[in-house]
């Protein structure tokens, strides 16, 4: 699932991140905004900056004779999120539609067409009056008149289901015509058993420790905005030689 992967990029620090007792610190906090929750060399989605190993002297710019910025080149570990093939996930529905299944797994997101969702499921547009569109699954024998009051996969379920594909062109490499709705990084399958909702197996999902509850973002300033997009014009970051990488678990 995590892998920690050596990498190096360049980084912009401000007049004001400079101090000596500071840099490495406020390095880490810029690295972190920039690429923590993004795909990095198409390999892994960041989810932790583990630290940095080197930084550069820094190179001060200073256009029209003024000091705006520093460029510090910079090496440091980064933790990555790589599910395996047939890995089994978790996570909750977050929309649904006669396409499949849109599931967020909290560090991403992931898309269950309904041709890998458990055989015999039904798409049902509004079960009833307040009930949002779901998927019944009808057994094998069972009559397919559908009412509503069968097995029901529905938006906020807890679900389980494989990683099939991995990956910012997860849809493509699946071959599905209608893509995931935007932004999934796995196509999953919830066929077998065990895997679809928790409840048809009376599971109960783990739940966020208090210290890994996502960190609520503040508002960007001025300056920040200022900072990226000075960044976009720097090379991403860049991971080495894969043989370096680290299982985490």
């Amino acid at each position: 699932m995590f892998v920690r992967r050596e990498a190096k990029l360049t980084q912009i620090l401000g007049p004001e991140q400079q101090h000596p007792e500071q840099i490495p610190r406020n390095l880490e906090l810029e690295i972190g905004k920039r690429y923590l929750g993004t795909m990095v060399g198409g390999e892994g989605l960041c989810v932790a900056i583990d630290h940095i190993t080197w930084v550069s002297g820094g190179d001060i710019k200073t256009p029209g004779g003024q000091t705006t910025h520093t460029e510090f080149d910079v090496r440091l570990k980064v933790v990555l999120l790589q599910p395996w093939t047939d890995e089994v996930l978790e996570g909750r529905v977050s929309a649904i539609n006669v396409h499949g299944v849109s599931v967020d797994c909290e560090l991403f997101s992931a898309f269950v067409p309904k041709e890998r969702l458990p055989a015999g499921s039904v798409f049902v547009k509004e079960v009833q009056e307040g009930v949002a569109d779901c998927w019944e699954w009808v057994q094998e024998g069972q009559d397919a008149d559908l009412d509503g009051e069968g097995v029901l996969l529905q938006v906020d379920d807890e679900v389980r289901f494989k990683c099939k594909f991995f990956g910012e062109n997860c849809a493509q490499d699946a071959g599905l015509e209608l893509g995931p709705a935007g932004g999934e990084l796995v196509v999953g399958d919830m066929r077998g058993d065990g895997l679809g909702p928790l409840k048809w197996w009376n599971i109960e999902r783990k739940v966020l420790a208090a210290d890994q509850v996502p960190m609520e973002l503040s508002d960007t300033s001025d300056a920040e905005k200022a900072q990226a997009e000075a960044e976009e014009a720097l090379a991403g970051m860049e991971l080495l030689d894969s043989d370096s990488s680290e299982e985490e678990g």
